[in-house]
């Protein structure tokens, strides 16, 4: 960049000449990650495009498992799912491709490299106005737009006047009805079943990957990445189909072992980044006191790995409880979890009391990971230390 400036390239020209043929395989293998995402997506296309009649992959496979929609033809949704499957392993390969390729454009050294700062100048308070409108229009108009909902009775459009029809019936009636008060339960148990299973597998395969000098033990790494590419609708029936005539079916524990497999990868990913942080001094200090393989796993990488771990574990314990997928497709009586409820009064129609619902579970949701996140960085960085 400074040989392009120096050049006399202005900043459009070293844009296109030299920072963006540099950044082409971190931008194409993201592209590709994204395209698998959306191709998995599920509660947008089935919550606000199923009444539209916009049909998507992901919403055709769920009405085709689904009574209340028509004949039930599980065979055609597999056939579906294959489609859905196929293409996201293509994809993935792909993208696993590109990432062997990117050492090819390393060029970032370790010696007297310091990352060059660009005065934006007159687009300065632009650029702070666009970031802060991003913000106030993702999490920060959707939690007040389902408040407002929430508060006025009906529903009409937030103005000065409708303030004062303003009221909390709709929580006290949310909150009081008995197969919510279940949901939050069932809620409650599945996401923290699944995020705790879901780092301590992670924590045994990332160090098992890492540093097991088993032969073939770095393809439990590949192996655990492997439900990234498989849609979370696709994953939902084939637990549904192998698990139909089984004790587990129709328990909250089936979506929990769904969420499980859907979100190792990203426990894999997160615990891994430490692993390789944690000096093996650690290990060998460990087996020279007499302790074996399990004793030095137990008693010396978790503790290491606590904040990484709970960062992870709150990463899961939030997907988990917003994950909309498994609930659905995999709901009976008796599991019900807040978000297949919030769907339900969703469909009465009951608006205010899903929007009521929606706010609890934004709120208690955040206070958690707030006090999760404060903790795991109260503890401070424990990885990357030697045996001294």
């Amino acid at each position: 960049d400074e040989a392009a400036t120096t050049s006399g390239a202005g900043v459009f020209n070293r844009l296109r000449h030299v920072t963006l043929p540099l950044v082409f395989p971190g931008l194409a293998a993201s592209f590709i990650f994204f395209t698998v995402l959306l191709i998995q997506v599920f509660e947008i296309p089935v919550a606000i495009g199923l009444k539209a009649g916009i049909p998507v992959l992901s919403t055709h496979i769920f009405l085709l498992t689904q009574p209340l929609y028509g004949t039930v033809q599980y065979s055609l949704a597999a056939t579906f799912s294959l489609i859905a499957l196929v293409t996201g392993i293509l994809l993935m390969t792909g993208y696993f491709l590109i990432l062997r390729r990117s050492r090819q454009f390393e060029v970032l050294g370790g010696k007297g490299y310091r990352a060059a700062r660009t005065a934006l100048g007159r687009w300065k308070y632009p650029a702070l106005v666009f970031v802060c409108g991003i913000f106030l229009l993702s999490p920060g108009l959707v939690f007040l737009i389902l408040l407002w909902t929430a508060l006025a009775p009906p529903y009409v459009a937030p103005s000065w006047e409708a303030l004062s029809t303003l009221s909390f019936t709709a929580f006290g009636e949310a909150l009081g009805n008995f197969r919510v008060v279940q949901s939050i339960g069932n809620t409650v148990i599945l996401v923290v079943t699944s995020a705790t299973v879901t780092m301590l597998l992670a924590s045994l395969v990332a160090w098992l990957s890492q540093r097991s000098q088993v032969r073939g033990a770095h393809f439990l790494d590949q192996v655990a990445f492997m439900p990234l590419s498989m849609p979370g609708i696709v994953v939902s029936l084939a637990l549904a189909l192998l698990l139909a005539r089984t004790p587990i079916y129709g328990t909250i524990w089936i979506i929990a072992l769904g969420h499980v497999i859907y979100f190792l990868p990203f426990g894999v990913r997160t615990i891994s980044s430490a692993v390789v942080q944690i000096h093996k001094e650690q290990e060998e200090a460990g087996a020279t006191s007499g302790a074996d393989k399990l004793g030095i796993f137990q008693r010396i990488i978790l503790p290491l790995l606590i904040p990484a771990w709970l960062n992870g574990w709150a990463w899961v314990l939030g997907h988990s409880m917003r994950d909309f997928t498994f609930p659905l497709m995999l709901q009976t009586t008796q599991n019900a979890v807040v978000a297949t409820m919030i769907w339900e009064l969703w469909n009465q129609p009951n608006t205010r009391g899903a929007a009521a619902l929606s706010v609890v579970i934004v709120v208690l949701l955040g206070v958690v990971l707030f006090l999760v996140r404060r903790f795991a960085g109260r503890m401070g960085p424990t990885v990357g230390m030697t045996g001294r």
